[in-house]
């Protein structure tokens, strides 16, 4: 993870001709595959991790109307569980100056600069308005993301302690079934590694003030 906030994601061109309401999805997700690297722009777990079938194209503004609501610069890759948390949520024009709002990775940088991962819960910490308002409304810390985040880190320092990392897990068969899955797989279909908090003095678990 860059230690610049410059934006996480570059979009390229896009699809050529008109993309409308109707062919958005077939148009739009090969190009999104390829620009998102196969991973949600949110929670940024890889396709290979939740199936095709549950990878969305969501539109980053749902409130645009028009040509616009369809523009490729207004479509990015998302999760189902993303996609249904966020469904037509916008914040007002109001809220966005104060720093309620969305963050876009192909726009700034997200994790690294506003979301920071907790090493001691694998649960993300916003540092920023904006980054906890995006954690608390796509649930980037449901269960499914934070076990996986888990199993990523345990999988680095399996091999240099595994009876210390298995054992911090309630449910270390199941553990070690998926493990044994990512083992024969590869690591790099988990949600990719990121950043702790630049404060060591983090109450675990409680966002940062500004």
């Amino acid at each position: 993870m860059s230690d610049s906030c410059n934006p996480r994601i570059k979009r390229k061109s896009g699809p050529s001709g008109k993309i409308t309401k109707n062919n958005y999805r077939k148009k739009a997700l090969p190009h999104l595959l390829v620009d998102f690297d196969g991973r949600c722009a949110y929670s940024m777990r890889h396709i290979r991790a939740s199936g095709k079938t549950a990878m969305h194209v969501d539109h980053v503004n749902p409130k645009l109307t028009g040509r616009a609501r369809h523009l490729y610069k207004n479509l990015v890759l998302a999760v189902a569980q993303c996609n249904g948390k966020k469904v037509d949520t916008w914040p007002s024009k109001s809220e966005i100056k104060k720093g309620i709002r969305f963050l876009d990775p192909c726009a700034e940088q997200d994790y690294g600069c506003h979301i920071f991962e907790d090493p001691a819960t694998s649960e993300l910490v916003g540092v920023t308005s904006e980054g906890r308002f995006h954690i608390d409304m796509l649930d980037l810390n449901a269960e499914t993301f934070v076990w996986e985040r888990r199993l990523r880190a345990a999988y680095r320092t399996l091999a240099s302690s595994p009876a210390q990392i298995l054992g911090s897990f309630s449910d270390v068969s199941a553990m070690r079934a998926d493990l044994m899955k990512i083992v024969t797989g590869s690591i790099d279909d988990l949600i990719p590694p990121i950043p702790a908090p630049p404060k060591v003095e983090m109450v675990v678990g409680k966002a940062l003030p500004d």
